[in-house]
Formats: structure tokens, sequence, C-alpha cells
């Protein structure tokens, strides 16, 4: 699995195999205001592959999102500070870690109570539901906390 990472707060590029860094492919890179990016592969005749510009990837490297998020740095630390909160009031595990970068149910209802929401039949309860898409009702993965919040973002502009 080769991944493409570009940080466009320091303005690099790199790959990934497997999850591996290879290392920063390109640096300095300038997009013009109102630019636009737009992904390609160059492939051999009669080769396919397979391309997932996520939110969900397979090796997924801390701070990064899948294509059409346009979260910053500091903005990303916020969010990843705020997802803790809440995931550190959900269930811990066994040995009393936190599992898997989840928002479990409880951390998913103090989020709902510090946001106003009274009871289960709340508009509110489902609007959350439906914007984060979340793989099990009443949990929510970090990914798809972040991803949420950056496409917010995009239609709030």
């Amino acid at each position: 699995v080769v991944g493409c990472l570009l940080d466009l707060d320091t303005k690099e590029m790199s790959f990934t195999y497997n999850g591996e860094s290879m290392g920063m492919a390109f640096n300095n890179i300038v997009i013009a205001a109102g630019g636009n990016l737009r992904p390609c592969i160059s492939l051999y005749r009669g080769t396919t592959a397979n391309v997932n510009f996520g939110p969900n990837f397979k090796y997924k490297p801390p701070g990064y999102h899948g294509l059409n998020t346009s979260i910053t740095s500091a903005e990303n630390d916020s969010l990843s500070a705020l997802f803790k909160k809440y995931q550190t009031e959900s269930e811990s595990n066994a040995s009393g870690s936190l599992s898997l970068n989840i928002m479990r149910s409880k951390g998913v209802m103090s989020l709902l109570t510090d946001l106003g929401v009274t009871n289960e039949n709340d508009p509110h309860f489902f609007l959350l539901a439906w914007k984060m898409r979340p793989r099990s009702f009443c949990e929510i993965y970090e990914d798809e906390w972040n991803v949420m919040w950056a496409l917010e973002s995009l239609y709030i502009a």
C-alpha cells in the first residue's frame, strides 16, 4: 500500500509504503490562492490500481486526513484535544487504557449533554449521528471525528 501525504502547513509531500515513511519527496510546495489540487497516478498499459481518498485508510498516519479536508495543524490539535476529552469519559478497557481511538457511548453522551441535548429524541442527537456517519452506533472513531469537522469547514467557509 503506497500512501501520499501532503502537509499544507509545512508545504511538504511525502510517501509511505505499508505505513512506513519513505521520507520527504517534495518541499516548498506552492499552491496559488484559490488553486486546486488534482491527484493523479500514472500506470503502465494494462495495469490497475485501487485508489482510496479517505477517510478510512489501512495505514493512517496521525494528524493526516482524507482528501478534501481543510483544517490547519492548530485546528487539528484542538480537535484531537476535544476528542481525547470525551474519549477519556468513555469506557476504558480492562487494563485501564483507552481503546483504539474510539469515543464510546458514555463519551458521546457527555458530548451531547455539553451541546445541550437533554434526551434521545432531541434532533441534535440525530444530527450528530448523521454528520459523523459513524461505523457503529454511539461510537465515534477519531478519524471520523476529524474528517467530519474538516469537511464542515468546507461548507461553512
